[in-house]
């Protein structure tokens, strides 16, 4: 199986996050082999701006999360007319399961102000 190309990969981000957009629930996850950069992929490698090292300029690189990050919220500021909640929730973290959202715990929502009449 060959791996998708940069573009194709930002393309299935964008299809993730338009459905989101839209009402419907969408996941992104990694896997593979331990040492296969699943972490780098989703995270990038965790440069704000250009760092010299060595004499040498590294720049930084946006991993998944940064990206759809960046998408969704060029969608909310699009539209500043509608309403937008969303979740985030870590898979991994036992204390963020929806036992405990239902009793109160925050969630994350963006709320576009609303135009005026």
């Amino acid at each position: 199986m060959r791996s998708l190309t940069k573009m194709q990969q930002l393309m299935t981000f964008c299809v993730i996050v338009k459905g989101a957009v839209d009402g419907r629930n969408g996941t992104v996850f990694a896997y593979g082999q331990t040492g296969n950069g699943k972490t780098y992929a989703m995270q990038g490698n965790g440069l704000t701006s250009s760092i010299p090292k060595d004499g040498v300029e590294t720049e930084a690189v946006d991993g998944i999360i940064q990206k759809i990050a960046r998408d969704l919220f060029g969608h909310i500021d699009s539209d500043p007319a509608r309403e937008f909640l969303f979740r985030v929730r870590d898979l991994l973290d036992d204390d963020d399961n929806a036992e405990n959202q239902s009793k109160g715990s925050p969630s994350a929502s963006s709320k576009s102000p609303k135009k005026p009449k």
